[in-house]
């Protein structure tokens, strides 16, 4: 259900906000900040919100807002492609790693 809810807020604001395409901090900045209001909250109660886990987590946001460009590829930003070649790399620098490690 959150992740729903969550889907929603990166949605519009990848559709609406080019910068957070490749910016994941500034889509969570805005989902806090729309929490924050809905919520009734100051900025003063922002700490005690996210470690008790009243606002969205950052974790959360990070992964509905990678899947999101994965499926819409209208919503993804520039650096996008050197994300995924940088993922990939890492990816094979590791499995080269791991491969080499059971030969010793």
């Amino acid at each position: 259900m959150l992740s729903k809810y969550v889907t929603k807020l990166v949605l519009t604001i990848l559709e609406k906000n080019e910068i957070a395409r490749d910016d994941v901090m500034l889509v969570v900045k805005y989902i806090h900040d729309f929490e924050m209001g809905v919520l009734k909250k100051k900025k003063e109660e922002y700490y005690d919100m996210v470690f008790n886990s009243t606002l969205s987590k950052q974790t959360t946001i990070d992964r509905v807002w990678r899947k999101v460009q994965e499926e819409r590829p209208e919503l993804r930003g520039k650096e996008w492609e050197l994300r995924q070649m940088r993922a990939g790399q890492i990816s094979i620098d590791l499995a080269l790693k791991n491969q080499l490690n059971l030969f010793e």
